[in-house]
């Protein structure tokens, strides 16, 4: 209900009408009503879509007949209601909303695979509407339609806490005085206030300077200083002395605007007995993403670690002259990126002056984390690494001060299980040697170019290492281009893409439109018999996106202790199956980056062990996973200072007052 009245909204918002009307789509008369007060209202009908259905499912021989004619009747007796109120209008074209199980068919589905076949055959068929007549056999959509409400598992529904679908009557806002978390939005129902406000490349410099051919595109550290200007608006129980920390900042989908174009952002705060966590969302076109997600909370008072720079620069060996940012040739940076002055490397370690220049020192009072310092600073360093490398998180970020205008980064890089990732610890040091911002367990992963060029100058992928392209098909076989990205559903902005297409080209009666390239659907949907899954559990059944669970494989090698068990039971939880073999890689089982923030902290929560977000990346089985918990554990408390070796947990000080491992 708040996401209709959220889209009603938006329509009213760009200057649209709506007319909202319920009636019985399967009453003839009911529907005449509503074609009354819709030619009252705006003199004409041009088209419609008939999209509603009840979901079905359930084994045939056990099926009760009431239970399969709620299912049928939408289809069957509103789509011929529909056709007895409007069929003798002279519309555009009326679309009928089928669905890919009508093609491919579907366990459990005989009741729904028959009611959306009918669409088909009715469109197909001498109908009788004056119009043109197209069934759409949809796919999975993600986040929203059927299968989003409906049929997909918990686990990977994703947590909608704290989204604000439509402003509440008791709702205050204030502004905040920030470039970008412009507002505070206060429900007046005791849930945390969410912060927002609106970019664009042509009033944000943020996005106009960072580019990839030739998109604006948010960067990572964009979202830090957005998470951290809106926790310290919206966090209560600040106490004297105290400051912001950032926690497990992962970095989920990217985020371009293209030019001539705007996105409403979004930060959304859930309790947690620390702080809270956050989501960065923003909202374009009617679709809602999630770019980023972390904690936050107040931290200290801590007294201000004061670095030795000059023995620093005694172990350096001065590298060169003003440069700029070195990790990936995709991206173009404008002035508010060219503060780079001369950096030094040594041995697992690299120290760099930054100075802002006069663009940049104009309006650097309005930034705590300025973007374009934070991300020179971050990854100056000329890496002897092949590939291209981009941020995938933040252990541990705690700001105790504005960036001045002249600063220092210290590096110190991490042993990390190979060249996928990229692990350092990071201090943004003043000429007094005062750390003004402190980061632990800052992790790059090394990305597939290719993909994420066209992930950002197309649509936008959760995770930009498994793009893929599917068609609109129909029949006769025909293609209106690529649409989506295979995250085993359709992006609501490449639906109403493909929609657009499909009306506008006379493909046929009808259209097949799927993420995933239908000969391998309808593959993958023959494999699944009642062989296949008599034996699985029904949760397990459901667990995976778009099926029951997979087989054990081959070369399954089964839990041997309680621990590995439990870790084995989550990885089933986010992937699917109830036989996941502790050598079994969890990105050859369809993992990726989103899923893999859902296990971290899962893990986290059932095991109560802080595994930092790039566990995966280097530990990608369960038996991986359980030494790293076990590592973690012999960590645990109080310990001697271990220099080198930092931890996401809060790690005692020194006397000196350098955090453990900060070094």
């Amino acid at each position: 209900v708040g996401r209709a009245i959220a889209a009603v909204r938006r329509i009213e918002e760009a200057g649209g009408e709506a007319l909202v009307l319920a009636a019985d789509v399967t009453d003839a008369d009911d529907l005449r009503r509503v074609r009354r007060e819709t030619l009252t209202m705006f003199g004409a009908i041009h088209g419609i879509v008939h999209a509603a259905g009840v979901p079905g499912g359930g084994v045939a021989e056990v099926k009760e007949r009431a239970d399969a004619e709620r299912v049928l009747a939408p289809k069957l007796l509103g789509t011929l209601a529909l056709r007895e109120a409007f069929g003798d209008l002279d519309l555009d074209a009326v679309l009928l909303c089928s669905s890919i199980t009508a093609v491919a068919g579907g366990f459990g589905q005989v009741d729904y695979c028959g009611a959306n076949a009918f669409l088909d055959a009715h469109a197909r068929s001498a109908h009788g509407w004056r119009s043109r007549v197209v069934s759409v056999n949809w796919g999975g959509w993600l986040d929203v339609g059927m299968a989003a409400e409906v049929a997909a598992p918990a686990a990977l529904r994703g947590r909608e806490a704290g989204e604000p679908t439509a402003p509440a009557a008791a709702e205050t806002v204030t502004p905040v005085g920030h470039p970008v978390v412009v507002t505070r939005h206060d429900p007046g129902t005791g849930a945390l206030p969410w912060c927002g406000g609106t970019v664009s490349a042509a009033t944000h410099w943020v996005l106009d300077e960072h580019r990839m051919s030739p998109v604006p595109l948010m960067p990572g550290t964009g979202y830090m200083e957005i998470a951290r200007a809106a926790a310290e608006a919206a966090l209560p129980g600040r106490g004297d002395g105290q400051v912001i920390e950032l926690r497990d900042v992962v970095f989920v989908e990217p985020m371009p605007v293209p030019d001539g174009t705007s996105a409403e952002l979004r930060v959304v705060f859930e309790p947690e007995p620390d702080g809270a966590e956050f989501q960065v969302r923003s909202i374009a076109a009617g679709t809602t993403a999630t770019h980023a997600r972390g904690g936050a909370g107040w931290t200290g008072p801590e007294p201000t670690p004061v670095v030795d720079l000059d023995a620093i620069r005694g172990r350096c060996t001065q590298a060169g002259g003003q440069g700029g940012v070195a990790l990936s040739s995709l991206l173009t940076y404008g002035p508010h990126w060219q503060n780079l002055r001369t950096w030094y490397t040594g041995d697992q370690e690299a120290l760099a002056l930054l100075e802002a220049n006069d663009v940049v020192a104009a309006d650097l009072h309005h930034w705590v984390l300025h973007p374009g310092i934070l991300d020179e600073a971050t990854s100056f360093a000329r890496f002897r690494l092949e590939g291209h490398y981009l941020p995938l998180s933040y252990g541990r970020v705690v700001v105790r001060d504005r960036m001045p205008r002249r600063l220092w980064s210290h590096l110190r890089f991490r042993d990390s299980a190979g060249a996928e990732v990229i692990v350092a610890d990071v201090s943004l040091i003043d000429d007094d040697g005062r750390e003004i911002v402190s980061i632990s367990d800052y992790v790059l992963r090394r990305i597939n170019p290719d993909a994420v060029h066209a992930t950002v100058t197309a649509r936008p992928a959760t995770d930009p290492a498994a793009v893929t392209a599917p068609a609109v098909t129909a029949e006769p076989e025909a293609a209106a281009g690529p649409v989506a990205t295979d995250r085993r559903g359709i992006r609501p902005a490449d639906g109403a893409e493909a929609l657009c297409r499909l009306l506008a080209t006379p493909l046929g009666a009808q259209v097949v439109v799927t993420a995933v390239a239908l000969p391998a659907f309808l593959a993958e949907v023959g494999g699944v018999t009642r062989d296949a899954v008599e034996d699985l559990s029904p949760d397990a059944a459901a667990a995976r996106p778009g099926g029951p669970a997979r087989p054990r494989s081959d070369s399954y090698v089964a839990p041997r202790t309680d621990l590995e068990a439990t870790v084995a039971r989550l990885f089933g939880e986010v992937l699917g199956g109830d036989e996941i073999g502790v050598e079994d890689d969890f990105f050859d089982l369809g993992g990726n980056s989103l899923v893999a923030v859902q296990l971290i902290a899962l893990v986290r929560k059932q095991v109560q062990v802080k595994l930092p977000m790039r566990s995966l990346f280097e530990e990608p089985t369960v038996a991986g996973v359980v030494r790293l918990i076990e590592q973690e554990r012999q960590h645990a408390g109080p310990a001697a200072p271990d220099e080198g070796a930092t931890t996401i947990a809060r790690q005692p000080r020194r006397a000196d007052g350098v955090p453990g491992g900060g070094r």
